[in-house]
């Protein structure tokens, strides 16, 4: 694949064009082709190139929404865990709101109570992951192993995130390869 869109880059590249143009200018005025030859080769590199720019042309064109759509997913799921995070009850330390006076039970009892929510939060914020984002975000990484941009190794890592970190990392890579890719 990578042969192919060397190839192509080269034969879209306009001073392959006029490097052609030269040489066949050259190998007329050295009488190496006669007219009628030089035109038919001409005319068929002229086609290839052409063929090469409209190819060229359509294959910018599908990176470009592969690439707006990377960005774009990346922004929804880093707004999915901002809004997710202002309400995270694991930002409130378990002992606020205990007295000074506390005694032990009631300590382990707060820290118990914290975790739980914590954890019930965690698997919600998991949960709405997987309904809003886990099928858009593995469609786009298949898109992208199938252009080679990502590779096949890291869908476990889409699949699971496993947490918001994960979910997190997900949206960074999404973002960076958006960005990335020309």
């Amino acid at each position: 694949m990578k042969v192919i869109g060397r190839f192509r880059r080269f034969l879209a590249d306009p001073v392959f064009a006029i490097v052609l143009v030269l040489v066949l200018l050259g190998l007329g005025a050295l009488g190496l082709l006669s007219g009628r030859a030089v035109a038919y080769v001409a005319f068929a590199l002229a086609a290839l190139v052409l063929a090469a720019w409209a190819l060229d042309w359509f294959l910018h064109q599908r990176d470009a929404r592969l690439r707006e759509r990377c960005r774009r997913l990346s922004d929804e799921i880093m707004q999915f865990l901002s809004d997710r995070r202002r309400d995270d009850p694991g930002s409130i330390p378990h002992w606020f709101g205990l007295s000074m006076t506390a005694t032990e039970e009631e300590k382990t009892k707060a820290f118990n109570d914290s975790t739980a929510k914590s954890m019930r939060y965690s698997t919600e914020t998991m949960s709405r992951y997987n309904e809003r984002y886990l099928a858009r975000s593995l469609a786009l990484f298949d898109d992208l192993a199938e252009r080679n941009l990502a590779p096949t190794a890291n869908r476990t890592y889409f699949e699971h995130p496993t947490n918001p970190l994960g979910i997190e990392e997900v949206a960074r890579t999404l973002g960076a390869i958006g960005h990335r890719m020309t």
